[in-house]
């Protein structure tokens, strides 16, 4: 089965500046690959063949991992697959706040001692809040950018290992003629229901000096109202 973690990261300085133009490339090569599919019809395959070209083009492509820029040719081509199946929600252009992320699908990158190992980018400080499972088998490793900083989850394929059997289990019926009853035939009573039976003491309590007083609530209505001494006198 597969499971997620996600971790927050602490980038110094320069990792930051590389995690930002890596986001910044692949949102600029989402919003190229999705304006040439608009202008003719082109396969996945057939860009991907492009990206040597451009990288000779734009020297700031070789700066970012090359599975990360496959990944996103791999989104555009996802998102016209939605487009085609549902006949709605054409794909738009990203702008900076719409493209977020971006993923290293199968290599690049490992978890060990504390730090991320991402190609391209570093050795990032990771607060590692919880290890991952013993046998874990790591698949993806998304970096997304939110308004709290950094953050990378980790999509790993897990096997849980099942508790062992045993005849402790036990089901629980709470009823009316006894408090709790057992699937073991065994009944269980709270050895202080007779005394709460009828309330507790202290709303016992509370009752009984309601009825010998005046209640507080009832202090302000007509009837007490109209024996007060303030009453009297405006009616005289």
């Amino acid at each position: 089965m597969l499971k997620a973690y996600r971790y927050k990261l602490e980038p110094n300085k320069s990792q930051r500046y590389a995690l930002a133009r890596t986001l910044d490339v692949g949102r600029e090569l989402y919003n190229l690959c999705l304006h040439q599919r608009k202008l003719h019809p082109i396969s996945r395959y057939e860009q991907s063949a492009q990206l040597t070209q451009l990288k000779a083009e734009l020297p700031v492509y070789k700066n970012v991992y090359s599975q990360v820029l496959q990944h996103v040719l791999g989104r555009v081509n996802q998102a016209f697959k939605n487009f085609l199946r549902s006949g709605f929600g054409f794909p738009r252009f990203k702008g900076a706040k719409r493209f977020d992320s971006f993923t290293y699908p199968q290599t690049g990158f490992s978890l060990g001692g504390g730090q991320l190992s991402l190609a391209k980018i570093g050795n990032v400080k990771v607060r590692l809040s919880r290890p991952l499972p013993h046998g874990a088998v790591v698949k993806t490793c998304t970096m997304k950018r939110s308004a709290h900083g950094w953050f990378a989850t980790l999509v790993f394929e897990h096997q849980p290992v099942p508790l062992p059997a045993n005849d402790l289990a036990v089901g629980i019926d709470v009823g009316v003629t006894s408090f709790a009853k057992f699937s073991d035939g065994t009944n269980s009573e709270p050895t202080n229901l007779p005394e709460y039976a009828g309330g507790t003491p202290q709303s016992a309590a509370s009752c009984s000096q309601t009825q010998e007083g005046q209640p507080a609530e009832r202090q302000g209505s007509p009837a007490a109202r109209k024996g007060s001494p303030g009453h009297q006198q405006s009616q005289e």
